[in-house]
């Protein structure tokens, strides 16, 4: 019979089993950084030239002009013009260079500046279960909505800041005269559409309003769509930075190199908070959109270990290590 004392589990409680560790030289680490510098620029150049062949295009339209047909009429700038007559609708053509023809499918963004959608009252003003369907009544809405909970004894449906100031502008775009379809199905996570928007199955919708800054109220939003509109998803997946952009359609056919017209309801005002909005046409990659970040990241810290296979060379060379 074999001594307990010999048994793996006894020797594993003793901290006894067989170990082996690298023994560091000067030249196993000048070999393992180099062999780290070039394996992180290869991958960096790999991720540059793949996010580069992405195509993207972005059109600024904060200050574009009124579209006014009459002749010798002065020039009405939107974004005064929102903001002066607060309600009214002010739209506008802006037109869009692509130079080279796009492959399907072409994501459209809007992009915005300077707004903070990180705050923390701003992030936590809402009401999870009113989204979900399971309220409606004014007196079970979270007290998180603040201000924009109740209003006139009625639900603001829904409720808090972050619905009241979702993004409501509107593009066509036109090719040679003709409408280019967009698709607004499928730009919103799967997740959130499953198992945090759901519309209410019994509500009586004389006790609902429409928060303050919506044209239509909770049923008649993205063609009665209400909690499940994908518009409303997208905008409440919070960004984590001021300028971001948010997911708008999906154009399913290739574009061919040209000139687009956009034409905008331009009912956004972002002259409040300082800001710019744009329109963004963008193809992805197996890596996503166009991102140069993580590729400069990936050249630099190969770089980087090289330099530092070059310093632990010179140390060794001038204070002559043994290997």
């Amino acid at each position: 019979m074999p001594s307990k004392l010999n048994t793996f589990g006894e020797k594993f409680r003793q901290q006894k089993l067989p170990a082996w560790q690298p023994n560091y030289t000067s030249n196993k680490t000048i070999f393992a950084l180099l062999l780290i510098g070039v394996g992180f620029i290869s991958i960096g150049v790999i991720v540059l030239v793949t996010t580069n062949s992405v195509q993207e295009y972005t059109k600024i339209y904060t200050h574009c002009n009124l579209d006014n047909d009459r002749p010798n009429s002065q020039s009405i700038d939107c974004a005064h013009y929102t903001s002066d007559f607060q309600g009214l609708e002010c739209k506008c053509r802006v037109s869009l260079n692509i130079p080279k023809k796009m492959k399907s499918p072409i994501y459209i963004y809007y992009g915005l500046t300077n707004f903070y959608q990180n705050h923390r009252m701003y992030v936590k003003s809402k009401d999870s279960n009113q989204l979900l369907g399971k309220v409606w009544k004014p007196e079970d809405l979270s007290a998180d909505c603040g201000d924009y909970r109740v209003h006139n004894g009625k639900a603001v449906s829904p409720c808090g800041i972050i619905p009241n100031t979702i993004f409501n502008d509107t593009f066509i775009i036109k090719y040679e005269g003709k409408n280019v379809i967009i698709n607004e199905e499928g730009i919103s996570w799967e997740t959130d559409r499953m198992y945090k928007f759901n519309n209410p199955t019994n509500y009586n919708i004389s006790q609902m309003t429409k928060p303050t800054n919506w044209h239509k109220d909770i049923t008649e939003f993205d063609n009665h769509l209400g909690y499940k509109s994908e518009k409303l998803i997208v905008w409440m997946r919070l960004s984590a930075y001021p300028n971001f952009r948010k997911a708008y359609g999906r154009i399913e056919k290739d574009l061919e190199a040209g000139i687009y017209n956009i034409s905008i309801n331009y009912n956004y005002p972002v002259d409040v908070f300082n800001g710019e909005k744009s329109i963004i046409l963008s193809t992805t990659s197996y890596l996503g959109g166009k991102n140069r970040f993580i590729g400069i990241m990936y050249v630099l810290s190969g770089v980087s270990g090289i330099d530092y296979r070059s310093m632990d060379r010179n140390v060794n060379a001038i204070w002559g290590l043994e290997e």
